[in-house]
């Protein structure tokens, strides 16, 4: 189909209506390809307003909230894609499936091996600590979008307290089209080796201007606490029970096109670490500590320790034994299954009455 299209028509735009990023290499090997348009979730309107942004009706301004690779295979977290099941269940299988007439499928296991590096943080920090070239891995970084029309963008003003960090981005339309913009603000954490787990590039917050002619400028202006920058301390590295922590060094707050283009920068530096691990942030109802510790199982999760010396193990296929539950756990799914599904707790008139009651005054005032 591509190549009977693209051999017929010099100028093709190419519309990609799904809801999930995929591998969209081949547009590179097609001259005629002149647009990729990534229209998904389109609703009830949304096709009309794609025949808008076609016939430049509309500039686009949407961004991309993945990050499309042109190797999914590739990603930290294939090997461990699915469910896992484990061996020599059959007794405990057996046990919940005749106390649940429900039970279907096996007791499996997932490993999210990747920790905190999932998506646009995984190929920033991997890229940053020289595990591969980015550009062999990724075709459009998260928050990329092109529009009809050129911006330039620059932080105007910038302020850090001890509290907060305020960021005003002054952006001007500087090309020949009406069109509206995104401001994208990310930081940079100082990492050290072996240290707290940390991507190099971090989404803080992002807006959208109003429409802007031709030379037409805005300010946006971002003001967040600055415990926002704190990272948690998985490990207890600095910390009891782990929490956050906002670690000394430097702090690079910058404005970008997307998760890897920098349009503008500022720094700033903490002399001294603050421990959130006690107290915890203004936006915590209360202090996070570490409460599924026995939940990590064997696996051996992605660290960016030594430039991710362990990248290979970390993201392998599950080994051998890891299909093997132990003892420990093998209790806890046994004493679980038992309160999966008991009919006689529903054997009661007044038990749908109740039900349907609960449910209608979600919304609504029963009658």
């Amino acid at each position: 189909m591509l190549d009977a299209v693209c051999g017929s028509f010099d100028r093709v735009i190419v519309v990609v209506n799904s809801n999930n990023a995929m591998e969209l290499g081949w547009v590179d090997e097609y001259d005629s390809i002149g647009a990729v348009i990534f229209v998904p979730g389109t609703g009830a309107t949304g096709m009309a307003a794609l025949g808008e942004i076609i016939s430049g009706a509309v500039s686009p301004s949407g961004r991309t909230v993945d990050t499309f690779v042109y190797d999914l295979t590739d990603t930290p977290s294939f090997s461990n894609i699915g469910s896992f099941s484990y061996r020599g269940l059959d007794d405990l299988k057996e046990a919940i499936a005749a106390s649940d007439n429900s039970y279907e499928g096996a007791i499996s296991f997932v490993n999210y091996t990747e920790g905190i590096y999932v998506g646009y943080k995984s190929y920033e920090t991997a890229a940053e600590e020289g595990l591969f070239s980015y550009e062999d891995k990724v075709q459009y970084p998260f928050g990329y979008g092109l529009s009809y029309t050129t911006f330039k963008q620059e932080i105007s003003g910038f302020e850090q307290t001890a509290d907060t960090i305020k960021v005003e981005v002054l952006v001007t339309n500087t090309g020949g089209t009406a069109g509206r913009e995104v401001v994208e603000l990310y930081f940079t954490p100082p990492y050290y080796n072996g240290g707290i787990e940390k991507s190099s590039v971090n989404l803080l917050d992002f807006a959208k201007t109003e429409q802007l002619d031709p030379g037409d400028t805005e300010t946006v202006t971002f003001e967040l606490p600055l415990d926002e920058l704190a990272s948690y301390d998985s490990e207890c590295i600095k910390t009891a029970n782990g929490g956050y922590v906002l670690e000394s060094g430097e702090y690079i707050i910058s404005i970008r096109s997307d998760s890897h283009t920098v349009l503008d920068r500022k720094t700033f530096t903490l002399s001294e670490d603050i421990d959130y691990s006690s107290t915890g942030r203004a936006s915590d109802h209360e202090a996070p500590i570490n409460r599924f510790d026995y939940a990590k199982g064997g696996a051996a999760y992605l660290s960016r320790a030594d430039g991710f010396a362990n990248y290979a193990q970390a993201s392998a296929a599950p080994a051998e034994n890891a299909y093997t539950m132990d003892e420990a756990t093998r209790e806890l799914v046994s004493a679980a299954s038992s309160a999966y599904y008991d009919p006689t707790r529903y054997d009661s008139a007044d038990w749908g009455r109740s039900l349907m009651i609960s449910e209608f005054t979600v919304g609504m005032v029963p009658q």
